[in-house]
């Protein structure tokens, strides 16, 4: 296991820049998730620290010591991708012991290695199957046993359950965290999907055009999203977004022309400034005598929840709530309240988180 840290690395191909220059640290043992849309740097980030691609400027050190000059095979990682780049024409078991015997280690070294990682994963009933005679996430865990059985210091993960049917990305997703817990590897792992980034981070680095937006645990980056991009990437549905006001003696946030809302403290610094009003789904609560009315377009059930899609004011919004009937119609309209601690506010100009 080894620390991972970045200093000022940065992309260009060409006159694009691909990442601004960026800085983090992982600790020993982490296990972080780079997360963003596509084309946001996460897998340039990624295959810098892995040795498939050149900075074009700052330090990546693994473990205390500088990589940048290193080939990947000399960093002592092991990488996870996409697309389980195993060898058709090698049997599970071959495919297991490939990379050690490259390494020239030991016979005896090799079945260690090996029969660990497959009573690890469960692959002792695959060993003698072709790649092509495995379900893609027998194929995933083949990847990962690949990856195990080299006993490196930084795991590196590439989006590995993208090619996978959701029921199937679930389980996996409870393998990898279970993997990580039992095995206690440096691991840095990018994905565009935010469940994926919240049920397994421990910390997770939001990325939105080629730099960090916002790096901290799941229940931090969501509880206190650092900007408008953050709160609408991470949520399902993700949080609402209303263009709004601050009163002029900074007492009250103002939409449309919907009722005041008071903030939960005086912000005179914000008096009469534009704004972006940020409500969680699950901050809209429908009330008999409820501050706003919200007319509703679309209901959605969930088995155990409901999304109400309506209008505030002139803006769209969602709510959820759990229920498993309805007693609403589409076209009706409802009172909503929304509890003064649950807004978050936002620069309408820059989309920087203001307060609370």
């Amino acid at each position: 296991m080894a620390t991972l840290e970045l200093y000022q690395v940065c992309k260009h191909f060409g006159a694009s820049t691909a990442l601004t220059p960026t800085s983090l640290q992982v600790a020993d043992g982490e296990f972080v998730v780079l997360v963003g849309p596509s084309g946001c740097g996460k897998s340039t980030l990624l295959r810098m620290i892995a040795g498939l691609e050149s900075p074009s400027g700052g330090e990546i050190r693994i473990g205390g010591h500088g990589v940048n000059a290193q080939e990947p095979s000399a960093r002592d990682i092991a990488m996870v991708f996409q697309n389980y780049a195993l060898y058709p024409h090698m049997s599970v078991r071959e495919n297991l012991s490939y990379a050690l015997k490259l390494r020239k280690l030991e016979r005896a070294e090799i079945t260690r290695r090996v029969d660990w990682a497959v009573d690890l994963l469960g692959l002792q009933p695959l060993l003698a199957r072709k790649p092509a005679e495995l379900s893609g996430g027998q194929r995933q865990r083949v990847a990962m046993g690949r990856a195990i059985v080299r006993e490196p210091q930084l795991f590196l993960f590439d989006e590995p359950l993208s090619n996978l049917d959701a029921r199937l990305r679930n389980h996996m997703r409870v393998e990898i965290k279970q993997l990580h817990r039992r095995l206690g590897t440096t691991t840095v792992y990018v994905t565009h999907d935010q469940v994926e980034a919240m049920t397994l981070a421990q910390r997770m680095v939001v990325m939105n055009h080629g730099r960090i937006e916002q790096v901290g645990t799941p229940e931090e980056v969501y509880a206190q999203p650092a900007s408008t991009f953050v709160a609408g990437f991470l949520g399902a549905p993700p949080m609402n977004l209303l263009a709004a006001h601050i009163s002029t003696d900074g007492t009250h946030v103002l939409v449309d022309d919907l009722a005041p809302l008071p903030l939960p403290a005086p912000q005179p610094a914000l008096a009469g400034r534009a704004v972006t009003l940020g409500l969680r789904p699950e901050a809209l609560l429908p009330a008999v005598d409820g501050r706003w009315p919200l007319t509703l377009n679309l209901l959605e059930a969930l088995g155990g929840e409901l999304l109400l899609h309506g209008s505030l004011g002139r803006q769209a919004c969602v709510l959820r709530v759990a229920t498993t009937a309805s007693p609403w119609r589409e076209g009706d309209t409802l009172r909503v309240d929304v509890a003064s601690t649950a807004l978050h506010l936002f620069d309408a100009a820059s989309g920087q988180r203001l307060a609370p």
